[in-house]
């Protein structure tokens, strides 16, 4: 395949100048507080709600605290939105076509090739019963992954995932409301009753939802019955019930080239668990995870011979 059709390198990226929004964001969040609650209701019924507010108290400050409360009929709230349907899809055919899907960035939002990271605060220092400091093991020496910061086109269309059995992972806009994800992520022992959910948070950070969020509606993920954790199998399409790709854009898809391996062109962005227990987005390039691993390959053994 041609040079046309390789994705660029870091250097080539980096040598990019950022794109400013040409548009007002339409999406721009109001002071206003809102909070929305999901109800079901049953089809061929009529659905009411009211809204009550009680003033309880003001504070010291002059802060005035209100009760609100919604009153429901002909319905029930679930707390979350259920899952709809999970289907497997088995392996194609290598010789078929696969048709990609194309990218898409609003108007009203800015483009950074470069995304603006910050480094990681130090670990605290443990101590045991006895006072004496203690070295916590790390997952790889020479950790390079950073905060990831930047809230511009391409960077926060990646967010967090929890689901019905209290995990957590990563997932990428793809489309309009489609996120690519790790089929290991997938709630099965919800789904094996019948009754799960999962809920999609871009660029989540803190336990805040600058962008908003959805719950998915649909799943579909890679057939296979290997029990070994293949990478190339361990992905999942999920479909969103509201459209955030509208607001935000997407990465859209490509079909993979064999030659672009090894090529200096990847960038890794998730929420790891074991760096600030997944609450901010990290970030590391395909060349630091490569010096990583030649300091983890390379780094001499302190086994004496036997």
């Amino acid at each position: 395949m041609s040079n046309h059709y390789r994705p660029m390198t870091r250097e080539e990226l980096e040598s990019l100048r950022p794109i400013k929004a040409t548009k007002e964001n339409p999406y721009l969040q109001s002071k206003r507080v809102f909070e929305g609650a999901y109800v079901y209701a049953p089809a061929g019924t009529e659905f009411t709600s009211k809204v009550s507010r009680q003033r309880i108290g003001e504070r010291a400050d002059g802060q005035v605290l209100w009760k609100v409360g919604v009153e429901i009929a002909g319905g029930t709230a679930p707390g979350f939105p259920l899952g709809n349907t999970v289907q497997r899809h088995e392996r194609t055919s290598s010789a078929g076509k696969i048709t990609g899907h194309p990218s898409y960035r609003p108007e009203w939002l800015d483009v950074n090739f470069s995304p603006k990271t910050g480094v990681r605060p130090p670990k605290p220092q443990i101590r045991d019963k006895k006072g004496r400091k203690v070295t916590p093991l790390t997952v790889f020496p020479g950790d390079g992954r950073n905060i990831l910061f930047d809230t511009s086109w391409p960077w926060l269309l990646t967010g967090k995932i929890i689901t019905s059995d209290n995990d957590t992972g990563s997932g990428v806009l793809i489309g309009d409301r489609l996120v690519l994800t790790a089929r290991h992520l997938m709630p099965w022992n919800s789904i094996s009753t019948g009754s799960w959910w999962m809920k999609f948070t871009p660029h989540y950070f803190d336990g805040t939802e600058p962008f908003g969020s959805s719950f998915v509606s649909d799943a579909r993920h890679y057939g296979t019955d290997d029990t070994e954790f293949n990478l190339s199998h361990d992905y999942a399409v999920l479909r969103l019930f509201e459209p955030l790709g509208h607001q935000l854009g997407y990465i859209g898809t490509t079909s993979f080239v064999d030659d672009w391996r090894n090529l200096n062109v990847w960038s890794n962005i998730g929420y790891p668990f074991d760096v600030g227990g997944g609450e901010r987005p990290l970030y590391k390039t395909s060349s630091q995870w490569k010096t990583t691993m030649k300091m983890i390959m390379g780094r001499p053994s302190k086994r004496r011979p036997v």
